[in-house]
């Protein structure tokens, strides 16, 4: 999934700046999602995309999401190009987030120290956190 990205969501992967193989080997390819929640035009469903293994990854590692969660939700509002994008956003982050956790804890494929420790540095989970990450994001042209 994230070698297909398209070049302008890169940047978002960055900041998130998780393993790229260990996202793409934990989260199922073949998402059960409908393809409405799966338009390649919207940067806060990709955001929610990349947002939502690193979140599940973190969650069965023992992670605590609630401030990751509440963080990922200002970024795919900043994104969103209306409600409805909104929503999609929030039901693909849910959605990746439950299926990499249970990925991840069928097949251990990151050690949990190393996960833990990347969450923890990751931009968005810095106090800085509105300036370096929130603040750079553009939102989607309509």
């Amino acid at each position: 999934m994230l070698t297909t990205t398209p070049k302008k969501i890169l940047g978002f992967i960055l900041l998130l700046s998780i393993s790229a193989s260990g996202v793409a080997n934990t989260v199922p390819s073949n998402s059960t999602a409908p393809s409405t929640l799966s338009n390649p035009q919207s940067k806060a469903i990709e955001f929610a995309r990349q947002a939502g293994a690193i979140a599940g990854i973190a969650q069965a590692c023992g992670q605590n999401l609630g401030d990751f969660s509440a963080r990922v939700n200002e970024a795919l509002n900043k994104l969103s190009s209306d409600p409805s994008d909104q929503a999609a956003a929030s039901l693909v982050y849910q959605r990746i987030s439950q299926e990499a956790q249970m990925a991840e804890r069928k097949n251990q494929t990151i050690p949990c120290m190393k996960v833990l420790q990347d969450f923890r540095n990751l931009p968005i989970m810095q106090s800085d956190y509105k300036t370096k990450v929130i603040d750079q994001l553009n939102p989607t042209n309509p």
